[in-house]
């Protein structure tokens, strides 16, 4: 038997053929129970296959690895990245035709958030369709990256928001189009339904984009081709249509009602708030850019952001933690604790945090029977890291190991 002692930050990479024992100082499992001390963790075939107490009695397997002084988690998930931006310009997807350039990008930018202990993604697409078309490069490549759930391009209305997310639709364009992403092989759609938020006027936002029966026609499509919906909505009554067109995820959704709210509970559609995007506009050196009416408007947009993801939780609405990462200001990989410690921020308790970040991440990503979750069965994602998270969310940030199949 191999044994092997984790020092600092690794990447370890479980290979198929070989079996495992990990040993966990504490477990955090993911699904909300207690976690659990000195536990064994085997993993087969790259999934796990027993979860035991230590000491483990059972018939050594061919590698121990030795992670007794560490908290080991499911891999965590971001539920909402733009893989083709950077957070400081979108110059280099509006311009860019260049495949390797865009490929090269892409690689940076998912080793950040590997490094970060995100083990799976959902790009929110662009009008160049680089993500799906990186990750086509990285499934014939060993380079090690997190799982990518990708969109093509997000569908929107002709001469409304979002040119660089995709091209402008006429509606009779809508069916056409989704049959065209699915053959490209995108796992979601993105619907634009709504523009931005104003930092300029209190509870402003861009027109809404589809009319309820264009939206119906999207998600009917979609889901004809067994697709879920992400809807980018950032006013109540963009998430009004979304719900009552029955997509299945919530993306931002600004100034939300409770009434809003409890349709979701209801429907069980998930809420990604976002919001980092927003809060990190009143942090140096990018609250330099504002005045200080603006200032105060973005402060009362993300806080009022903040009560309202209190409420939802209360609610029964899956909550799950997305940054918009390549928004401005918004890094990949690094900004992702930042969001949760906004969620904190709120209100919401530690295991409710790690649970948007694992299990409620899995799900809204249709990943849910993968992983999310530290038990027999899911995908042997794993990341390790000293200290106790639900003490201290900060934890997180520096991951110590991180395993992937």
């Amino acid at each position: 038997m191999i044994k092997c002692f984790v020092e600092k930050h690794m990447l370890i990479k479980l290979q198929q053929k070989t079996e495992y024992t990990i040993l966990a100082g504490s477990l955090v499992d993911g699904t909300g129970r207690a976690p659990q001390s000195n536990v064994a963790i085997r993993v087969k075939n790259g999934k796990i296959s027993e979860v035991l107490p230590c000491p483990d009695t059972r018939p050594a397997t061919q590698v121990l690895i030795d992670c007794s002084h560490l908290t080991i988690l499911p891999g965590l998930v971001d539920c909402h990245v733009h893989l083709a931006l950077n957070e400081a310009s979108r110059s280099e997807i509006a311009g860019c035709q260049d495949d390797d350039i865009s490929f090269k990008a892409v690689i940076g930018r998912l080793n950040d958030i590997m490094t970060a202990g995100i083990m799976a993604v959902r790009d929110g697409g662009d009008r160049n369709l680089t993500g799906i078309k990186a990750v086509r490069r990285l499934n014939q490549a060993s380079t090690p990256f997190p799982l990518v759930v990708t969109t093509g391009r997000a569908l929107r209305k002709k001469s409304r928001y979002g040119l660089f997310l995709g091209h402008g639709l006429l509606p009779e364009e809508i069916p056409a189009t989704i049959q065209q992403l699915a053959r490209e092989g995108v796992n979601q759609i993105k619907a634009l339904v709504s523009g931005i938020v104003s930092f300029r006027e209190y509870g402003q936002v861009g027109n809404t984009q589809f009319s309820l029966s264009e939206l119906e026609l999207l998600v009917q499509e979609a889901h004809d081709h067994g697709l879920k919906v992400m809807a980018h909505a950032s006013s109540n009554k963009a998430v009004v249509l979304a719900v009552q067109a029955g997509v299945d995820s919530i993306e931002h959704g600004y100034f939300i009602s409770e009434r809003s709210l409890s349709a979701m509970a209801e429907k069980n559609i998930a809420w990604v708030p976002t919001v980092i995007p927003v809060a990190v506009q009143t942090r140096f050196p990018l609250n330099k850019n504002y005045s200080e009416t603006e200032l105060d408007i973005i402060s009362r947009t993300y806080r009022q952001h903040l009560l309202m993801i209190a409420r939802g939780a209360r609610m029964g609405v899956t909550i799950g933690a997305g940054t918009d990462a390549g928004a401005t200001g918004v890094k990949h990989g690094a900004s992702y604790v930042e969001e949760l410690k906004l969620f904190a921020e709120a209100g919401l308790p530690n295991t409710a945090i790690i649970r948007a970040a694992t299990l409620n991440g899995a799900s809204i990503l249709g990943l849910a029977e993968q992983l999310g979750t530290v038990e027999p069965g899911r995908k042997a994602w794993l990341t390790g890291v000293q200290g106790n998270p639900l003490e201290n969310i900060e934890h997180l940030k520096k991951p110590a190991v991180i395993f992937y199949v």
